[in-house]
């Protein structure tokens, strides 16, 4: 089984490796990007690190969030990265032989982002990659606000 973190994005659900999940916040003060980048809030300061915070709504392709309600700390490789997102619901456990690549229509038409689905709860939940996240984000203008460690 693999633990994730099971998040509310727009009315739908999505799945983030727990492994690459630090902690989960309440929305932090931002100071705004130097450098515009679809989906970059600004840039908060974590444990004393600073941390790009990404709107996930917009990586996702939804409208931007009006008051996310969290943040998840994320590390990516050796870069750090905050989601905004608009609820946590905890951590569940997936079995790998659930996850099913996207098919070939929802494919096309996806998100960077996304890595696969999964049915959870006769519903279908989104997982994300976190890699996919970074690089959906413009790697490099998060990189400039402050995401290399």
């Amino acid at each position: 089984m693999g633990s994730y973190l099971s998040m509310n994005i727009g009315g739908s659900k999505a799945l983030l490796p727990l492994v690459s999940v630090r902690e989960v916040l309440r929305p932090q003060p931002l100071t705004p990007p130097a450098t515009p980048a679809p989906g970059l809030l600004g840039v908060a300061l974590i444990r004393g690190e600073p941390s790009p915070v990404l709107d996930l709504r917009v990586l996702l392709g939804m409208p931007a969030a009006h008051g996310p309600t969290r943040l998840v700390d994320l590390r990516v490789g050796a870069r750090r990265v905050a989601l905004a997102v608009d609820g946590v619901e905890g951590v569940v456990q997936v079995d790998p032989g659930a996850l099913r690549d996207l098919p070939p229509l929802l494919r096309d038409a996806a998100h960077d982002a996304l890595g696969a689905i999964v049915v959870r709860d006769g519903a279908l939940a989104s997982v994300l990659s976190e890699g996919r996240l970074w690089e959906a984000a413009g790697g490099e203008a998060a990189r400039a606000q402050g995401g290399a460690a």
